[in-house]
């Protein structure tokens, strides 16, 4: 890895800390109804986790009229969001595993290109989308990536190409700060499950 992509990442992100282990990531672009992410992320991250491999999770907020992970997260007395970057990694080194949302020393930007998605109607903005995802993967540390990125008529992404564009802009983005990252193009017509 790039020794410039290094610093910044000790800068900006999570340091490797979590037993000398590689840090890696899994991102779904979510479905315009929220039908597959917030089924997947809890039950993925231990399941990955549990063979040895730190999942930090940076997650985010509601766009529009979906609910993010982390306002449903909340809703469970207790739990929550923010983090110190101290918290997170302790986290990691004692579970193998945290969600939360990227705290103001990672990807501070993230949180005020969110808002202005928002306020603007540029929520399905593809270079706005790849950067806020991208932001946060790469100050997480993460060693490589997975990405799944969602078309069809519950997607953000309707069309193919729109998905193959978002696929390519990201893993450009990644693979410029030093994290193998790849990308699976995959249909969301139906919900996961019996429930959306």
């Amino acid at each position: 890895m790039d020794r410039r992509h290094d610093r910044v990442r000790r800068a900006y992100g999570l340091q490797r800390t979590a037993g000398g282990r590689r840090h890696t990531s899994a991102h779904r672009r979510q479905a315009l109804h929220r039908r597959r992410g917030d089924k997947i992320t809890l039950p993925l991250a231990p399941l990955v986790a549990s063979f040895g491999v730190p999942v930090p999770q940076l997650s985010g907020r509601g766009l529009g009229h979906t609910g993010g992970t982390l306002d449903k997260l909340e809703s469970i007395p207790g739990w929550r969001a923010h983090l110190t970057n101290e918290e997170i990694n302790d986290q990691l080194d004692q579970v193998g595993a945290v969600i939360c949302a990227a705290g103001s020393g990672l990807a501070p930007a993230d949180r005020k290109l969110y808002a202005l998605r928002d306020v603007t109607g540029t929520v399905e903005s593809i270079p706005l989308i790849a950067s806020s995802i991208m932001s946060k993967k790469i100050a997480e540390g993460t060693d490589a990536l997975v990405l799944d990125v969602k078309t069809g008529v519950s997607a953000f992404m309707k069309t193919r190409d729109d998905a193959q564009e978002l696929a390519r802009t990201m893993v450009a983005l990644g693979t410029d700060a030093g994290v193998r990252t790849t990308a699976l193009i995959t249909r969301m017509d139906t919900p996961l499950g019996l429930t959306a």
